[in-house]
């Protein structure tokens, strides 16, 4: 895919997580090709998510997990209305996601979509193709938060803007064409 086929959105640096364990939510607006997850707060400028070391994406319109610009066929195909939910603990050093409410199992069942999750400075972060959108919900007040309390919750995460009093401000590759 070309450069001009997509664009990469994260949360800016400042807002990066070091410890704990972090939700958001990723709710589904156009059935397109788009991926969600986490990446290091100095993610290279013009890459998808997954496409490196430095992020770890969930894409349920290919129905599939991405790391290291491997893909390995994962969870199911979301659809309009869907509502992902994204989780980092790094305490166990995993990333997991959920759909509407019910985690994403692996292959073999286990709730862990991606072990042994390396580095620090976390943000949220999409990938959206042409024309596709989605809403980010960080849960400044958790009751905007669909699914927290069905599954994050018991776990001991905590929404990923718990403490944060205005907005996050998102970062992206300026380079490209604007599209919402």
């Amino acid at each position: 895919s070309n450069a001009a086929d997509f664009r990469t959105y994260r949360a800016e640096k400042n807002y990066a997580v070091n410890s704990g364990k972090w939700y958001f939510e990723f709710e589904i607006l156009t059935a397109g090709p788009m991926r969600v997850g986490w990446a290091h707060a100095d993610m290279p400028p013009g890459m998808m998510l997954g496409q490196d070391e430095n992020s770890w994406a969930f894409d349920g319109y290919n129905e599939e997990k991405v790391y290291v610009n491997s893909s390995e066929s994962f969870g199911k195909q979301w659809a309009v209305g869907d509502v992902v939910g994204v989780f980092l603990d790094l305490i166990d050093n995993t990333i997991s996601f959920s759909l509407n409410g019910e985690l994403l199992m692996d292959a073999l069942g286990g709730e862990t979509t991606f072990a042994d999750v390396q580095g620090d400075n976390f943000v949220p972060a999409c990938t959206l193709g042409v024309g596709q959108k989605a809403r980010l919900t960080y849960g400044q007040d958790v009751n905007t938060l669909k699914y927290f309390t069905t599954c994050g919750l018991q776990e001991g995460y905590e929404p990923f803007c718990v403490n944060m009093a205005r907005d996050v401000t998102h970062w992206y590759t300026k380079d490209q064409p604007i599209f919402e």
